[in-house]
């Protein structure tokens, strides 16, 4: 975390006015960050995808998915990518102080929760992988 501060309030980083303005510059920070890990983890599950597919490893038999309605890589980069790209906005958002700082990191929590329990049936949401994903 210390780190992480050094590096925002580094000249290539955020001002150090910035960080003196926020009252809650640590609190934000810290959200962020539970925020990032488990997308990072998305965003690695999915480099092993490319890997696996590239080495043709039989991954679907592996750990058993379901052969109709698996996804190959390029298809599982959408979500996770889009998720990425909605936090880093929000994130953006807190720090530039578009509106209240604190309300950002609950705007992108709740798009999270809206694109996952998203009923439409479209084919570039994949309905039955989400709620296989939420279940698991």
């Amino acid at each position: 975390m210390l780190t992480t501060t050094r590096i925002l309030m580094s000249p290539a980083g955020l001002r150090h006015s910035t960080a003196t303005s926020l009252p809650s510059w640590n609190i934000i920070l810290f959200i962020y960050s539970i925020f990032l890990i488990p997308m990072l983890l998305v965003l690695l599950v999915g480099l092993n995808l490319v890997v696996w597919a590239r080495e043709r490893i039989n991954y679907v038999f592996i750990f058993e998915l379901n052969v109709r309605s698996r996804l190959d890589h390029r298809e599982y980069f959408e979500l996770p990518a889009f998720l990425l790209c909605a936090l880093a906005y929000c994130f953006m958002a807190s720090f530039i102080q578009f509106g209240p700082p604190l309300i950002w990191p609950l705007v992108w929590l709740a798009l999270v929760v809206i694109v996952l329990l998203n009923p439409i049936p479209a084919r570039s949401h994949y309905l039955c992988l989400r709620f296989e994903l939420i279940c698991f």
